[in-house]
């Protein structure tokens, strides 16, 4: 009777740890350990918020890096916080930098808000559309409008005239009965008549 000798595996062992000299096991160890190496940084900065950078110079002397937020900043602000006074002068001024330009972006906001309801005020008096009154921004007077404006209102009567066809031609599979609407694209209404 013939025993089944068990094949004992070598597992996880620890190696040496000293340079390792085969070319082709070295570039291999050193993608997997880079690898690893930003993931473990990446992790840091995502459970704790900090800034890393780490820079990595492979045996084919290619860089290789990972920053958090960017290498550049995490760089730029080591290279500037050197000192501890360092660092309290240019956190206290960043901090400033970022509250002048939430500033400037509320005091924009507000500008636009204004001249908003400015503009909204006028087309109050002026009974355009959705304040009450009979008329439609195609009831506008073309009298006053520049040349911009008056693009943007070709633009919108093109648009308009769209979409009305778009729904008579819904309309029409709908009920399965030839149009009694305009033709919009011959110029023609349903009788033949030119418009």
């Amino acid at each position: 009777m013939a025993t089944k000798v068990k094949k004992q595996s070598l597992g996880r062992q620890k190696i040496e740890i000293k340079k390792i000299e085969n070319k082709s096991s070295l570039e291999v160890t050193f993608t997997k350990r880079r690898k690893g190496l930003f993931n473990k940084a990446s992790e840091l900065c995502v459970l704790t918020g900090a800034e890393a950078a780490v820079i990595a110079f492979s045996p084919g002397k290619k860089a290789f890096a990972f920053g958090f937020p960017s290498v550049d900043t995490v760089i730029d602000r080591y290279m500037s916080e050197n000192t501890e006074e360092g660092r309290s002068v240019n956190t206290s001024a960043s901090h400033h930098r970022v509250v002048q330009e939430s500033r400037k972006q509320y005091a924009e906001a507000l500008a636009k808000k204004e001249e908003e309801k400015k503009r909204v005020e006028t087309m109050k008096e002026g009974g355009e559309v959705g304040f009450g009154r009979d008329r439609f921004w195609w009831d506008l007077s073309i009298e006053d409008m520049g040349l911009e404006e008056l693009e943007r209102y070709v633009a919108s009567m093109e648009e308009l005239k769209k979409n009305v066809g778009i729904r008579v031609d819904e309309l029409e599979k709908a009920s399965n009965s030839p149009s009694r609407f305009l033709d919009l694209d011959s110029g023609l209404n349903a009788k033949g008549i030119e418009y």
